[in-house]
């Protein structure tokens, strides 16, 4: 199953290399999570979306230069997982 959204990632990549790529890949993966909520997917499907648009989220935050930086950028990190635990209603942590 990880086959296919490696794919799809890459398809991503392959047109946009830069944080708009990796913006879209984790837009993709949230809607994605909010499908399969909707639907009726099995636990393991949801936790693996959950977990590749979880790490997108925090991958799409730049590298901290700074100490004020590493906190607004610890801040979005927590912000994008928020956004995907709102969507599963729970957090698998």
């Amino acid at each position: 199953m990880a086959g296919r959204y490696d794919e799809g990632e890459g398809v991503i990549r392959a047109l946009d290399s830069d944080i708009q790529g990796g913006i879209a890949i984790e837009q993709c993966y949230l809607r994605h999570l909010e499908d399969l909520v909707a639907g009726d997917a099995d636990a393991a499907r949801l936790r693996l979306v959950f977990d590749r648009g979880v790490a997108w989220a925090s991958s799409n935050v730049p590298t901290p230069h700074t100490a004020e930086e590493a906190d607004r950028n610890a801040m979005a990190a927590a912000e994008g997982r928020a956004r995907f635990v709102g969507v599963l209603g729970v957090d698998p942590a």
